[in-house]
């Protein structure tokens, strides 16, 4: 393992260069550098300057009358160091001087012994915080930046404002300078700062504790650090705490994010650390039930990791040196009972990790800026709104009823505010809207999916942080179990997904298979698979229901095939199948539990009409139909769920029911005499037509179930 300790730098070509006590005090210095990188500067050549660090006198002028100057946050507690390289340039090698400037007050100071040697030559002083010294992996944040330039004899006179600071070469010139509060929270990219910050360079062989304040004085963050003495952890750490962005997650969130940051990297703490989020109890609008299940996340910055914390108690008011004797790496929200707050072993010692101080769990290897993001949030999960998947409609046309989830936590109770996503994934339809947040009932729900292309159509629903149905693991910690046996759970992106209808032809249809041409066509958008009997006889319900939302049972199967009503078709039903038996006169006595018939075989339909309408059902259905198979007995031979809507209504069989329908728990099953997949004929006449509109409604029907 990489031990980061400071490198010696014996060997290097320094100039003579100590903490000289003897400093002049008229120093021959007489004007600011040709360029100066600080508050009251911005460098010729970018980035921007950091607002919150400044050079004083002498090197430069006193920056006193400066807007941003503001000597009331200054941050004595860093340990800034001194970086000097020869050149007007930063260092394109090793510095030729990198040692720590001492805190003198109200600022910190670096006084440097020049060399008479190096009279002529320019140098880049730099002010640098965190890392290691001279080490270009960990080479710290540089806060700023000066010229100096060494003269011989007596300092020539400034012409202006932008000459080079002239240090006389062999004289001491003191470096001074102050870092006020926010100076490491600065983008210099694109000068942003973020106002409240807390920074702080720590002594890893002691106890040590850095705050984050809120603007009003309160306490928004804390991090404690027992002593690591004894591993190989570098004798000081530069910690910076900020709040952040909202985490990106689709979940409830609450509260503040904060971010979390160590110079330089470092490998696991040889004892974890404390970090706890504190802050008024929030208003959550939950139940007290439902707040209990509020759960710390942590992302790492570029989202790879995202995982739910276990809870424990929170830890903002503990004094330093008071840490429990298995301290583990806490954030919590002040104001919560205990049950409510949240707890992350991250800092265990596994020697594995090696980033920053938030180190992604079981990650490692990892080297340069480090950050880690932590927020409440109410992990939840969802699964597809009952009745909203496998609807039948023609493409070009909406779905009946679109499709929509349902999020629940951990104890099944709905969660409002979740943000579920929807994409069309098959069928170049269109879903309005695109992101629906969760009601009060749990429910995000499409507004309208219009259906595309001809044959399948999908929708995609998903959202970061949500479970689906097929995440086999908890999807937060168990919290009835002890702090330190509940584990961080992983979370990801859940997804489900809503087809329209799947139907499968079964058996030994030898006409027209007139459903596919139902497909094809576009008239319903959706698909069909044709089943053997064999197949079929392999899939138990449940395997049947999870491949397909209509079974139709084809004329003239064979009489091995499986439809037991009470151990195939009626499971597969109150599961929320359909079921079309189409005048298969060999398999009907598998449905005696339901109903029984008076006749089997094949019969001229002359007399055959609609003796009931059904919405739905019967609309646009006339008389005509090539031939009959089945006649039902008459009630109460079958079951009180079924309702008779075709029969003989002249002729020999007059008054025999050939057409029933009903409902069974969340199913609905069509039987019928004349077969409509065997005759019937899209765009053809007479009993063709009317059959193949009797098989397009019948497979809606099933589906929208009424």
């Amino acid at each position: 393992m990489r031990r980061l300790t400071p490198l010696a730098l014996a060997g290097a070509a320094l100039i003579v260069a100590c903490q000289d006590t003897q400093v002049p005090t008229t120093p021959d210095v007489l004007a600011p550098s040709l360029d100066v990188s600080d508050g009251a500067h911005q460098p010729t050549g970018g980035p921007f300057s950091n607002p919150d660090f400044f050079f004083l006198p002498p090197l430069v002028t006193n920056p006193v009358n400066h807007s941003d100057f503001e000597p009331g946050e200054f941050n004595p507690g860093l340990v800034p160091r001194v970086r000097i390289c020869q050149g007007e340039a930063d260092c394109p090698g090793t510095a030729v001087l990198e040692l720590p400037a001492s805190l003198q007050g109200n600022h910190y100071q670096f006084n440097w012994k020049t060399s008479k040697g190096d009279a002529g030559n320019s140098f880049r002083v730099h002010v640098v915080v965190g890392g290691v010294a001279g080490d270009a992996l960990f080479p710290g944040t540089v806060l700023g930046y000066l010229d100096v330039s060494l003269a011989k004899g007596s300092p020539r006179p400034a012409q202006n404002a932008d000459d080079n600071a002239r240090v006389n070469a062999g004289s001491t010139a003191p470096i001074k300078f102050t870092i006020e509060n926010d100076a490491l929270c600065f983008n210099p990219t694109t000068g942003e700062i973020q106002e409240v910050c807390a920074s702080a360079t720590i002594t890893t062989s002691e106890d040590s504790r850095v705050e984050l304040p809120s603007e009003e004085d309160g306490l928004v963050a804390a991090v404690d650090v027992p002593d690591q003495s004894g591993g190989d952890i570098p004798p000081q750490l530069t910690i910076t705490m900020e709040p952040c962005a909202d985490l990106a997650l689709d979940i409830p969130l609450f509260g503040d994010c904060v971010r979390i940051t160590t110079d330089p990297p470092i490998p696991a703490l040889n004892v974890p650390a404390i970090v706890s989020i504190c802050g008024l109890a929030l208003n959550t609008g939950l139940s007290e039930e439902q707040e209990d299940l509020v759960t710390l996340i942590h992302q790492s910055e570029d989202g790879s990791v995202t995982e739910a914390l276990p809870h424990a108690d929170e830890n903002c008011t503990e004094p330093i040196g008071a840490l429990s004797p298995n301290p583990v790496f806490r954030l919590a929200q002040q104001g919560w009972r205990a049950a409510r707050q949240q707890v992350a072993r991250l800092m265990s010692p596994k020697p594995a990790w090696a980033s920053a101080v938030l180190i992604d769990r079981g990650g490692g290897g990892q080297v340069g800026d480090f950050e880690s993001f932590f927020q409440f949030a109410l992990p939840a999960k969802m699964e597809p709104l009952a009745g909203t998947d496998g609807h039948a409609a023609p493409k070009g046309t909406p779905v009946p009823i679109p499709p929509g989830v349902l999020v629940t936590d951990l104890d099944e109770t709905p969660v409002a505010g979740a943000t579920v996503h929807f994409e069309v994934t098959l069928g170049n339809g269109t879903v309005t809207p695109v992101a629906v947040m969760s009601n009060s009932d749990g429910i995000a729900q499409l507004t309208e999916w219009e259906l595309g292309d001809p044959g399948a159509n999908q929708v995609r629903t998903f959202g970061f942080g949500i479970a689906d149905p097929q995440d086999p693991g908890p999807f937060m910690p168990d919290i009835l179990l002890a702090t330190d046996q509940q584990v961080a759970v992983d979370l990801g992106t859940g997804e489900v997904f809503f087809n329209t209808v799947r139907v499968a032809g079964v058996g030994a249809n030898l006409g027209n298979t007139e459903a596919d041409d139902v497909f094809s066509s576009g008239d319903l958008a959706g698909t069909i698979t044709r089943l053997t009997e064999a197949q079929f006889n392999a899939l138990n319900p449940a395997q049947l229901r999870q491949q397909y939302d209509v079974l139709i049972i084809t004329w003239a199967s064979a009489g091995t095939l499986n439809v037991d009503w009470n151990t195939r078709l009626l499971p597969y039903l109150q599961a929320g199948g359909g079921v079309l038996f189409d005048g298969d006169p060999n398999n009907v006595g598998d449905l005696s539990a339901v109903v029984s018939t008076t006749f089997t075989g094949t019969e001229l339909s002359d007399g055959i009409s609609v003796t009931t309408l059904v919405p739905g059902l019967t609309d646009g259905i006339n008389n005509l139909f090539a031939n009959n198979h089945i006649r039902f007995a008459t009630f109460p031979a079958w079951d009180p769920a079924l309702s008779p809507f075709l029969a003989f209504t002249s002729g020999p069989n007059n008054g025999a029911v050939v057409g029933l329908h009903g409902r069974f728990d969340a199913g609905c099953i069509v039987m019928t005499g004349p077969d409509q997949d065997f005759h019937g004929v899209r765009g053809g006449l007479g009993s063709g037509l009317n059959q193949y509109n009797l098989l397009v409604n019948e497979i809606r029907f099933a589906r929208t179930c009424p």
